[in-house]
């Protein structure tokens, strides 16, 4: 079965009544915690993004608590995890920034926990890769948020 395109579904949704929408969007809330997640977005906390911002650090400071004292393999598979986590509600935001600070926060973490110099090649490969993300971000970000993403960007690289 071959999904309808965004303009087919568009032009459907005008002619849905409110009770009929409000039955759809229930059960595609119901179908996946991805859903859930992004109508809660929408909903509560799409007017204050900074409020949101400082959730999600909260999130991946809590992910990566005792990250430090566990084999590589399980290192590996957490820092995965929480880039998962932040590249989902990126996608939430879809703000350039917003995704630039959160990766700039994740880097600054694995730093202050010294992963960023392990002998561990996979774990030091996630760093870079990340701060490379950071840097292509650059071009798309402006005014002074450019220039603090700079800094720290330096800063990540010594």
């Amino acid at each position: 079965m071959k999904p309808a395109t965004l303009v087919q579904i568009r032009k459907e949704l005008e002619t849905v009544s409110y009770n009929r929408l409000l039955d759809i969007t229930m059960k595609m809330v119901r179908h996946k915690t991805e859903n859930k997640e992004f109508i809660s977005f929408v909903l509560f906390d799409e007017e204050n993004v900074a409020d949101f911002a400082s959730d999600i650090r909260h999130e991946i400071s809590e992910m990566m608590q005792e990250v430090q004292y566990k084999p590589s393999y399980i290192i590996k598979r957490t820092l995965r995890k929480v880039l998962r986590y932040i590249s989902r509600y990126c996608g939430y935001v879809s703000d350039k920034e917003f995704e630039a600070e959160m990766l700039v926060y994740f880097c600054r973490l694995m730093k202050e926990k010294r992963l960023h110099r392990t002998p561990i090649k996979s774990i030091n490969i996630i760093y870079y890769k990340q701060l490379e993300k950071i840097e292509k971000l650059l071009p798309k970000l402006t005014g002074e948020v450019k220039t603090d993403i700079e800094n720290e960007l330096a800063e990540l690289t010594s």
